[in-house]
């Protein structure tokens, strides 16, 4: 699909056909491009397919990542791509928080854990 998007006679057939611009063209072609087939398929019919920025957030996702985002979005787990994205982000930074804690922290840090979440913990581990 790369050559499309640079291939001057298909970009301005199309936008002459369209009514889009050349550059939207190349955007669109990159996009779709970019983004796993089977989860093109799954964001078709939705709000998704619809949003330029959701769609670049997706396009610059794994193809794992994508299918994990979609899935999440249409489960109500989370509002729309970016959403996901930032939450993966927190969840990140906050490991790399821990990864610099001395051990002494992080014992502290797992009971206190424990006395929180302890239950929510192994329910979800199935513990």
């Amino acid at each position: 699909m790369a050559n499309l998007a640079t291939s001057p006679s298909f970009v301005a057939d199309t936008a002459a056909k369209t009514g889009l611009s050349e550059r939207s063209i190349r955007r669109d072609v990159q996009r779709t491009g970019n983004i796993a087939p089977e989860v093109r398929d799954e964001i078709r019919a939705t709000p998704i397919a619809d949003k330029g920025v959701e769609l670049d957030a997706l396009a610059r996702l794994t193809p794992e990542k994508q299918t994990e985002a979609v899935a999440a979005v249409k489960s109500g787990d989370a509002k729309n791509i970016r959403e996901v994205i930032a939450s993966d982000q927190r969840v990140n930074d906050a490991i790399t928080i821990i990864d610099g804690l001395s051990e002494t922290e992080r014992k502290v840090l797992w009971s206190n854990l424990a006395d929180r979440w302890g239950d929510e913990i192994r329910q979800e581990i199935g513990a």
